[in-house]
């Protein structure tokens, strides 16, 4: 321990002697260990912090019944969930919830209604997930029961901000779907139920949840709750499994209409350890191939930085070859020095971790406040936690070896007479000539800057791609604006009124050419899909007929700058008419009609009548991604229909900002209880839509930029170095007639050497890292021509400057100061 503390004070007196060589270091460090801790915080807190106050959640289990068109992980009906319960004797307890929007206040003259989520739950909600109410009281198996009071548990941080945690709450009546409801507990602080990032305002029965409306109907074709068991004490997953697919083969027997999909096949029932739920399963791969290539760059600069500490260890180590050498003259072994030089590595590493910490606390707190354009509050908990510092250490230990071990290694190498007798004859002949692991080193940084800067650039490539995509509508002189509204509390006549009267006022606003309503947006997150039938059109014995499909009000098409093909817009009169009429678009004619006139010919919902005539044709457009292939649409007239319009369109001659900045005080004056969750332009939704593709592409680029930045202080310094012992060669170089210029291309030659071997080895890493971007890239092939090129021609002419810069200064001095070089 002794031998310990003098290694620490003598490194921080070997700092102090190089204040710069000690800053350099450590805010490398910082900035690669702040960038690794920050995105790892994130990954920790969508994929692997536990939700807070569930008990044993290695004990919970997610179950899924596969869906209609196939896919495994989808939802299960409330009935499905009350006979897996009596089934599965493995599960001491089955609970399920699903998400339910709702808007909340909105009295004249009072708060602004606002939309919020919550949670609709079966009774035994809490229960099973072991969390205590500490407020209040959980629910009772009887409120779970049809023709029970209605009441709600509220969330902890909707009861501080809504009414500033006044405990008086318990017992009292709100307004909640424009219903009164009890209030019975607030849950625990913290809890936030099993989906990060949302934050529930409360949690209701299914029975209540029924009653405002939030809640799917009680019917076994109804799939619209995530359902969570609990293990009994000593029963496996596996035995739960098993049960509940034989669960699963009674229900096909007992309900085949609704336990069939669309390939004649018995749904099927899986099962996952809770904690792999956490994210959807359905884009968990998605998520998780993303997170992968977000620690790989940062853990690709942290290298580089690596490296460039390294390269300067070397050179320190040089510096100190008779300190070392005397120090092994008096007794020190081997290994005592190199524990020693250990030592001053990991204490810069120590340092830096410190202060990546720090950097990365300030990054996920930019982070976390981030407000992502969701109807919805969406808040990811990314402050760092043990684990985090666990991670930050562990990389701090690395990165400490990493950077430290070979300097110690090679610097501890050289024999004691060779190191006290080498101290002017080093620096020339063969000796100076010899770039060695520095080269090595400066060689790898420019690799992985290459890897960096090529998928940054095929992202930004794919984005500029993306851009130039049509998305089927007129993006300039565009205002959307979305609307909440509860169905229990508005019934259909109230919101054809409050309708006719938005688009009324609207309309009358200065450059409003359009007005119009539609219940999704073209690349919103509200789409959905429902069975058609076609006249003149038999399916296949196994064909999913599930088509995306929206509603939408009178003079959509014009508001949306959609030029129809064939036929008319939705109008007016559609109001009054007897027959219910459609839009679809050129795609859906193309697969079903064989590109025959589709005026006049009917659909059908499902296998019910063909009572819905095609009045127009729209050109195919984006409706899900930008990146889809063309697919089927059909649009229906919402004045025919019971749907809520929830998004208003406006198209506007010249300036946007007027009529959004009218939008809410309008719809406030119409009807206070109705909310406005977002107002934006055309060009928002279109960069929403490509919003990975955006956090990608200036993550990427911004890692790139730094690590490529960093790679060129490195082959600068290893440069520069190389150059200052070859002084007294150059010094007679240029004594015997060598000219300036021959000298600085003998030096940028060499460099160059070492540059142009690491790039073309970076390259070809880059061309395998590019597949795994493959996911994200619109329209650009991972093997992108440009995107090489250009990566390679700005490396390298870097690199030429880095080397070019120290070759020229010390081809300018004078010869006789150079041979007197020591």
């Amino acid at each position: 321990m002794t031998a310990l503390f003098g290694d620490v004070r003598h490194t921080f007196r070997q700092l102090r002697r190089g204040p710069g060589f000690a800053v350099a270091a450590v805010l490398t460090l910082a900035l690669g260990i702040g960038a690794n801790t920050a995105i790892f915080s994130a990954v920790n807190g969508l994929l692997l912090r536990p939700p807070p106050g569930v008990r044993a959640l290695d004990d919970l289990v997610a179950i899924y019944t596969s869906d209609y068109s196939g896919p495994a992980f989808g939802a299960s009906s409330l009935p499905d969930v009350e006979d897996f319960s009596a089934g599965t004797p493995a599960l001491s307890g089955i609970t399920a919830y699903t998400i339910a929007p709702v808007v909340f206040g909105g009295t004249a003259g009072g708060r602004a209604a606002a939309l919020v989520a919550g949670q609709v739950v079966t009774a035994n909600y809490f229960d099973v997930l072991g969390v205590r109410i500490t407020t209040g009281r959980s629910f009772s198996k009887a409120e779970g029961e049809p023709g029970s009071p209605a009441v709600v548990i509220l969330g902890d941080a909707f009861w501080q901000s809504r009414y500033g945690g006044d405990p008086s709450i318990l017992g009292r009546v709100i307004q909640l779907a424009g219903q009164p409801v009890t209030v019975i507990g607030v849950a625990p602080a913290g809890f936030t139920g099993l989906l990060p990032g949302i934050v529930p305002a409360f949690f209701t029965t299914t029975v209540t949840g029924g009653r405002l409306g939030l809640a799917s109907p009680d019917e076994r074709g109804s799939r619209g709750s995530f359902v969570i068991g609990r293990l009994a004490t000593g029963a496996t997953l596996r035995q739960a499994s098993d049960q509940l697919g034989r669960v699963a083969a009674s229900l096909h027997e007992r309900h085949p209409g609704e336990w069939t999909d669309v390939r004649d096949e018995p749904r099927r029932v899986t099962v996952l350890p809770a904690s792999n739920a956490l994210v959807p399963p359905q884009v968990r791969g998605p998520v998780t191939a993303f997170v992968a290539v977000l620690m790989a760059v940062v853990g690709a600069v942290l290298l580089i930085g690596c490296a460039n500490i390294a390269n300067l260890l070397l050179a320190r180590a040089t510096a100190r070859r008779r300190e070392i050498a005397v120090r092994t003259a008096i007794g020190a072994t081997r290994g005592r020095l190199i524990r020693q030089l250990l030592t001053e590595s990991m204490i810069l590493a120590g340092i830096g971790g410190v202060i990546g910490v720090a950097l990365a606390y300030v990054l996920t707190r930019l982070l976390a406040g981030v407000e992502l354009p969701l109807p919805v509050e969406v808040r990811l908990n990314v402050t760092p936690d043990l684990r985090v510092l666990a991670f930050a250490a562990l990389v701090s230990v690395l990165a400490g070896v990493l950077f430290g071990l070979a300097p110690a290694l090679l610097a501890t190498r050289r024999t004691i007479s060779a190191s006290l007798r080498d101290h002017s004859a080093s620096g020339s002949g063969a000796a100076g000539r010899k770039l060695g692991l520095r080269a090595l080193l400066a060689g790898g940084q420019i690799s992985v800057a290459v890897v960096l800067l090529v998928a940054g650039g095929l992202l930004v490539r794919s984005l500029r791609s993306a851009q130039s995509i049509d998305p089927g509508f007129r993006v300039n002189g565009m205002v959307f604006a979305s609307l909440a509204q509860d169905d229990a509390a508005s019934s259909p006549d109230r919101r054809a009124v409050f309708a006719r009267t938005l688009r009324q006022r609207l309309d009358a606003l200065p450059g409003v050419r359009a007005v119009s309503f539609v219940r999704a947006l073209p690349l919103s997150l509200g789409q959905s899909r429902r069975s058609f039938s076609v006249e003149g059109y038999t399916p296949g014995r196994t064909e999913d007929m599930e088509l995306y499909s929206t509603f939408a009000g009178p003079g959509f098409f014009t508001a949306m700058g959609i030029p129809l093909l064939r036929g008319r817009d939705f109008d007016d009169a559609d109001a009054t008419s007897d027959l219910r009429v459609a839009v679809v678009n050129q795609a859906f004619i193309d697969r079903y009609m064989n590109g025959r006139d589709p005026i006049g010919r009917r659909l059908g919902n499902g296998s019910g009548p063909l009572d819905i005539e095609i009045v127009g044709l729209a050109p195919t457009g984006k409706y899900v991604s930008l990146g889809e292939d063309p697919v089927p649409f059909v649009w229906l007239s919402s004045s025919q229909a019971a749907a809520v319009s929830s998004t208003i369109v406006i198209r506007v001659d010249g300036a946007v900002a007027p009529a959004a900045s009218a939008i809410r005080g309008i719809v406030g004056d119409i009807d206070p209880s109705v909310a406005v969750t977002s107002i934006g332009t055309a060009g928002q939704q279109l960069a929403f839509a490509l919003l990975p593709q955006r956090i990608g592409a200036w993550l990427l680029g911004l890692f790139g930029a730094l690590g490529l930045t960093l790679a060129m202080v490195g082959i600068y310094g290893v440069m520069a170095f190389a150059v200052s012992r070859r002084t007294r060669e150059i010094g007679v170089r240029l004594a015997l007639g060598a000219r300036s210029a021959d000298v600085v291309r003998m030096v940028v030659v060499q460099g160059m050497r070492v540059a142009t071997i690491a790039a073309l080895a970076g390259t070809i890493l880059a061309a395998g890292a590019a597949q795994l971007l493959r996911f994200l890239l619109f329209d650009t092939q991972p093997l992108d021509p440009p995107t090489f090129v250009g990566v390679i021609g700005l490396v390298l002419g870097v690199s030429l400057l880095a080397n070019w810069l120290p070759a020229r200064r010390t081809a300018a001095v004078d010869p006789v100061d150079a041979l007197r070089y020591d």
